[in-house]
């Protein structure tokens, strides 16, 4: 998991140094979405964004659950058999990989990367939802399709509403936390 997720990470921030619009955070003016700058934005307002970006997701996702129940809930238990299983490092890492890795490489390409390009040629919540329904898919879980998209598309919030950072921090800590409840 660590390995792939390195992997990842380097490929997304090779392709976020050549190719990306380099936004550190979406601005708009006169209604226009610009890129460039942190947008003013204090570390107070990046980690509160993110924060509330997490517990949002949390929330709706549990809603959501209770709707739509967990199509994919045997590959489900059998990561987290496998997860409980380990002791130590690998554990740390798989941990770490989850509650890091991922957030950052996923945020920097689908939220940083995808939803700012996107942006360019289509209305900026057809971008959000393309870059929500991308995310959800790459997943590969077909019965979490739902939820993942629901997710994607706080996470695209987030980043609105803060930068790519907030939504990184968004989406280790949801990721923390339901790895945290989940192995209690």
């Amino acid at each position: 998991i660590v390995a792939c997720d390195v992997v990842q990470l380097g490929a997304v921030l090779i392709l976020w140094k050549i190719a990306a619009p380099h936004d550190r955070g979406l601005q708009r003016k006169n209604g226009k979405v610009v890129t460039g700058g942190q947008g003013g934005l204090s570390p107070a307002k990046i980690v509160i964004t993110g924060a509330t970006g997490a517990l949002a997701a949390y929330l709706a996702l549990s809603v959501l659950s209770y709707i739509i129940p967990d199509q994919d809930a045997q590959n489900t238990r059998e990561l987290l058999g496998v997860l409980q299983s380990l002791n130590g490092l690998p554990f740390a890492l798989c941990v770490f990989s989850i509650a890091v890795l991922g957030p950052i490489h996923e945020e920097l390409f689908f939220r940083g990367y995808l939803l700012q390009g996107a942006s360019k040629f289509v209305p900026l919540p057809v971008a959000a939802a393309v870059s929500a329904l991308l995310f959800s898919a790459s997943h590969l879980l077909l019965g979490e399709l739902p939820a993942l998209t629901l997710l994607g598309l706080i996470l695209a919030a987030t980043s609105l509403a803060g930068n790519v950072t907030s939504a990184i921090l968004a989406h280790s800590a949801y990721n923390a936390l339901v790895l945290y409840l989940a192995l209690q």
